[in-house]
């Protein structure tokens, strides 16, 4: 076999993410939906508003009393969970989180192994009270009844929670979400803010009500951006922002000395779900659009395109590793057709609108993920075909 010349190798300290088993959410956004507006809501934990004081609020609220119900599933939720146990314990707490799913295609093992969700894993470690319902219906409110819960803590618990179960607790149900609200509301916050090529994002902390997001405010804390920041990157900080964004403001504003506000609604953007296929790239956005896409989308479900190797065969590639080409194009390839695979300054490179993205790890379909020199060698058509 003969190997490519001219493409530079993949640094090998360099770390290439090839786990496409896990997933927070069935994620992705359009982006004609995101309006980059920005919020005047930021509630400091410090000092009080003059909103009305809520009254089922405790002057002599004890953190390490209170019954506590927490909901959520996934990393997010995870590292809330290890701030309460921190800071308000675990003796009076119960969890409920997301029924397990198993990875891998349904016909592929029957000994398929368990979907990562940190909530199930903590409950078990800690030995603490787990619920995993199928459904929230009329069954599972009767029993979170029973609980006697003082507080309802939610963070991507990944289902919407019914009107008659927030009613439950005796003093408050709490959201921790990872946006400035009103911007982004819904599921996939943080995919969204990437998609939209946002600069700043951050964590609410809300009253939940009825709505979607909708609640009132109790305190907010925001966070730039990286410029390479991924979804999982950028989640993970997040989820650290809000432990401590709750771990610091929950028992102020339970003693009455923080006032939940009101959102304006007139500044709201809202979320929405994708599936797989919204990781297909179209070559006639910009390079900015498809890079801010992977970013949004990794590691689910990643992007991907299509190559026709043989005539009316195609094959699914995704694309793992990818960056911006920030040189000059030269004149020939400036009239590329978007798409187009070709050699640039010893990397290769996939024609954009405008420019070039540069792609240095790749995934064949029912393939592992390979450094891209390692599948040129194997595919020497590849270099400039156009891709679909």
């Amino acid at each position: 076999m003969v190997k490519v010349e001219g493409i530079k190798k993949v640094s090998k300290t360099k770390h290439i993410d090839v786990d496409d088993q896990t997933k927070e959410t069935h994620i992705d956004i359009r982006k004609d939906d995101i309006i980059d507006t920005t919020t005047d809501i930021a509630v400091n934990p410090d000092k009080t508003s003059t909103i009305t004081k809520d009254t089922n609020i405790k002057e002599d609220f004890d953190p390490k009393k209170t019954r506590i119900m927490f909901m959520g599933t996934g990393s997010f939720a995870g590292a809330i969970l290890e701030q309460i146990k921190r800071h308000a314990g675990i003796e009076n707490m119960c969890i409920t989180t997301q029924p397990d799913k198993k990875l891998g295609r349904k016909k592929s093992s029957i000994h398929r192994s368990l979907a990562d969700n940190p909530v199930r894993e903590f409950a078990k470690k800690h030995n603490v009270d787990l619920h995993q319902p199928h459904k929230l219906n009329i069954d599972t409110i009767k029993k979170m009844q029973l609980k006697k819960i003082d507080i309802l803590i939610v963070a991507s618990y990944g289902k919407i929670i019914p009107k008659e179960m927030l009613e439950i607790p005796k003093l408050a149900a709490i959201n921790v979400h990872a946006s400035l609200l009103p911007k982004l509301r819904g599921a996939s916050p943080v995919q969204n803010a990437l998609l939209a090529g946002l600069k700043e994002t951050g964590v609410t902390i809300m009253k939940m009500d009825s709505g979607i997001d909708t609640g009132d405010i109790i305190a907010q804390e925001k966070t730039n951006i990286k410029e390479h920041e991924k979804a999982d990157e950028l989640l993970s900080r997040l989820s650290q922002i809000g432990a401590e964004l709750l771990a610091q403001t929950m028992p102020k504003w339970m003693q009455g000395k923080i006032k939940a506000i009101s959102q304006d609604s007139s500044k709201a953007t809202l979320c929405q779900l994708i599936d797989r296929e919204d990781g297909h790239i179209q070559w006639t956005q910009t390079t900015d659009e498809i890079y801010n896409r992977y970013r949004a989308l990794h590691p689910w479900p990643g992007i991907f395109s299509y190559w026709e190797e043989t005539k009316n065969q195609l094959i699914r590639i995704k694309l793992r590793a990818i960056y911006p080409f920030t040189d000059e194009l030269s004149d020939e390839q400036k009239q590329l057709t978007p798409g187009t695979v070709f050699i640039g300054r010893d990397q290769l490179c996939i024609k954009t609108f405008d420019t070039a993205i540069i792609i240095e790890a790749v995934q064949p379909e029912c393939k592992t993920v390979m450094p891209v020199y390692d599948f040129l060698n194997g595919h020497n058509t590849f270099e400039g075909a156009v891709l679909k």
